[in-house]
């Protein structure tokens, strides 16, 4: 598992992408703590260009990412990255809106787009966790347009799915 987040240390291979995370019970999230606050660090940072990051592309098997998400007022923000940023633990979700093709591409397939297709809109049920001070609150919340399709590419790499595997 890595401890610091770079470009190059993003895992790209597709055995271990193709994992699907599991649960995280209270003690999981108290271990990863540290993971999900680099991620964070990492995402939120402008100059890596990140709009998100799922625990597989950092070495883990839990149920986590980390998303900028413009969308979502009720986050924790993080001023630095210009906007809001999460950390969404064990997350569900609908679809609630029209399907609408997307261009996307990823840290984990460097160089490549693929075009996807996902809901316009999507009720959201996750564990937020606030990165200062380690405290997990429920969260039920609806993402439209970018903040929808950030969540559905993050929450794809914890079912062990890539664009590669859903794009064309």
């Amino acid at each position: 598992m890595l401890i610091e987040v770079t470009k190059d240390s993003i895992i790209q291979d597709p055995d271990f992408l193709a994992t699907k995370c599991l649960k995280m019970a209270p003690a999981d999230i108290e271990r990863e703590t540290e993971l999900m606050k680099t991620a964070f660090e990492w995402v939120s940072d402008p100059k890596n260009g990140a709009l998100g990051l799922a625990s597989t592309q950092v070495g883990s098997k839990w149920r986590w990412f980390v998303m900028k998400n413009p969308n979502h007022k009720r986050a924790w923000l993080n001023k630095e990255a210009g906007g809001p940023v999460v950390i969404v633990i064990n997350p569900k979700y609908r679809g609630n809106g029209t399907k609408r093709t997307c261009e996307e591409s990823c840290f984990s397939i460097p160089g490549k787009a693929f075009k996807i297709h996902r809901t316009s809109s999507l009720i959201a049920t996750f564990l937020k966790l606030n990165p200062e001070t380690g405290e997990t609150k429920q969260i039920t919340t609806t993402y439209t347009g970018s903040s929808a399709q950030i969540f559905q590419h993050e929450f794809d790499h914890l079912r062990g799915l890539t664009i590669a595997d859903r794009g064309e």
